[in-house]
């Protein structure tokens, strides 16, 4: 390789490097709670809890009521402004019936992709990536066909999406390091041990 096609390969990469999309973790900055639509139809009782936020947000389907026996949906949607990987990590508590009647869903201008299976009776959990583009509106859907039987429970989290070039990604800080606190047996000894040094200074001043 010459020295000018050099320059060029280095010119190139730096120009990668510098273009590259980074991602948001967690739901802060353009990705705010705050900033995302919130669809429940209407008379449902389903809920979405941001009280975990920025951490994590939780769902839960529509249960019961006058249209019993009816679909309803709680939808939590957000329009992209830059193009790249969404994920986040989901854990799922189907009603009492399995995991057929209330799934859990990635919406993306307004189709639908499977996030929970079907035909399961327990929890399930997973990893969950889409490709997004500008001006997708793309987010969540808790469903349920029946609002019967119990209600569906999906907790998502470590969300991650695309933020434009120049835009600093806003990242959680690590959680505070674990401090132990003293058993009660070890606390005693301390204690004797404090009543020790006590009685010897006392003795010293007499």
């Amino acid at each position: 390789m010459n020295k000018k096609n050099g320059s060029i390969l280095c010119f190139l990469v730096a120009l990668v490097l510098v273009c590259v999309t980074s991602a948001n973790a967690a739901f802060t900055g353009i990705y705010d709670v705050s900033l995302w639509t919130v669809d429940i139809t209407t008379g449902s009782n389903g809920s979405l809890d941001i009280s975990g936020a920025p951490a994590s947000v939780t769902f839960t389907s529509a249960n019961g009521g006058l249209d019993a026996g009816f679909p309803a949906n709680v939808d939590f949607t957000i329009t992209a402004v830059e193009a790249g990987p969404v994920s986040f990590h989901w854990e799922y508590t189907p009603d009492i019936t399995g995991s057929d009647s209330d799934m859990f869903f990635f919406l993306i201008n307004g189709g639908l992709e499977t996030v929970s299976l079907g035909g399961l009776s327990g929890s399930q959990s997973g990893d969950f990536t889409r490709a997004i583009l500008v001006g997708d509106v793309f987010g969540f859907r808790q469903a349920t066909i029946d609002r019967d039987f119990g209600f569906a429970v999906t907790t998502v989290s470590m969300f991650s999406a695309p933020v434009p070039p120049g835009l600093p990604p806003v990242i959680l800080p690590p959680p505070p390091p674990f401090v132990p606190v003293p058993e009660p047996a070890t606390l005693g000894l301390m204690g004797i041990g404090l009543l020790g040094l006590i009685r010897g200074s006392f003795q010293r001043k007499k």
